[in-house]
């Protein structure tokens, strides 16, 4: 099915109406399984889309400064070196 919303890309998903609700729980459970730390970087992405490349640096280093200092990072950090040490692929 496809709507001109769907066309211009104001939309990603065009479903019938008795399939609203499954489609909507099946969208949210996916969303829900990504870290937090993606919400912060799609909201760079849409701000640069909006604001133009100027605001969107700003906000964007704005929020990379939050971002390096959260659980999230530092587990990405922590499994990232793991996974080098693990794999032997260290370069010193």
């Amino acid at each position: 099915m496809q709507t001109r919303a769907h066309e211009l890309m104001l939309v990603n998903h065009v479903v019938a109406p008795e399939e609203v609700m499954s489609k909507a729980e099946e969208i949210a459970k996916k969303c829900g399984q990504c870290p937090s730390i993606s919400w912060s970087y799609q909201g760079s992405i849409y701000a640069w889309s909006i604001n133009g490349l100027g605001k969107s640096v700003a906000f964007a280093q704005t929020k990379r400064d939050l971002i390096l200092h959260t659980a999230d990072a530092a587990e990405g950090v922590k499994a990232f070196a793991e996974k080098e040490l693990r794999d032997g692929q260290v370069n010193r």
